[in-house]
């Protein structure tokens, strides 16, 4: 048995990253901001998409965790983005929701 961890043997063209950064939904009189960087990718189809799990900023009082898949890639030029979007965590009695794309990603080296 390997005591190599799977999820580490990741193909080059899906070692890249992207980063992320947007603000919630208006709910109960307050936003949050939120972002961070997504997980190496991970096959998905003919596409690829990306792991993420974060908290995001406080605010009166309380914060909320979020974490998900973002969509496929979406080509943009030489690159490409994902989006992300969902409803975050409760905290005090509420929810606020999120949608945002992330920035490119920078070609893998060694890739044309």
């Amino acid at each position: 048995m390997s005591d190599r961890c799977p999820w580490l043997e990741v193909p080059p063209a899906l070692q890249h990253v992207h980063d992320y950064s947007d603000t919630t939904s208006y709910d109960l009189g307050h936003t949050h901001d939120y972002m961070g960087y997504v997980s190496y990718g991970v096959p998905y189809g003919d596409s690829h998409i990306h792991w993420y799990c974060n908290v995001t900023t406080a605010a009166q009082g309380h914060y909320h965790t979020y974490y998900g898949w973002t969509g496929p890639a979406q080509p943009r030029g030489s690159s490409h983005i994902h989006f992300l979007s969902g409803t975050v965590c409760p905290a005090m009695g509420h929810v606020h929701t999120y949608f945002t794309g992330s920035s490119p990603a920078e070609p893998p080296p060694g890739s044309p």
